[in-house]
């Protein structure tokens, strides 16, 4: 199996085990969907900065992209939330939005 194969596994079921659909991924990461499918199914190659930046949303560390293994904090069990991609959108404008109005030295 090539490389980008195996990361794009990795990558696909680290995002499955974090409550992630590739939109959220995509978006979070500032990437298009496309290119998430793209690294999922192995056909493109992601750089050393987008590997970083996909760990860094699904809160993992680059060398876990790089495991067969699964990290520990991905397998325990995760209560999520489901959201729709306008519901999704919506919390994350109300996030900035109260990030912009919160002094800072709290």
């Amino acid at each position: 199996m090539e490389i980008y194969q195996q990361i794009g596994k990795q990558v696909k079921a680290i995002r499955k085990k974090a409550g992630y659909t590739q939109e959220r991924l995509a978006e979070s990461a500032g990437l298009s969907l496309n290119y998430i499918h793209m690294i999922e199914s192995g056909k493109r190659a992601p750089t050393v900065d987008t590997l970083n930046k996909i760990a860094g949303c699904l809160k993992v560390k680059l060398k876990d992209l790089f495991s067969t293994d699964l990290p520990a904090p991905v397998l325990e069990k995760q209560k999520t939330i489901e959201l729709t991609s306008e519901e999704y959108k919506q919390l994350l404008t109300t996030i900035k939005t109260l990030k912009k109005k919160t002094p800072k030295n709290l």
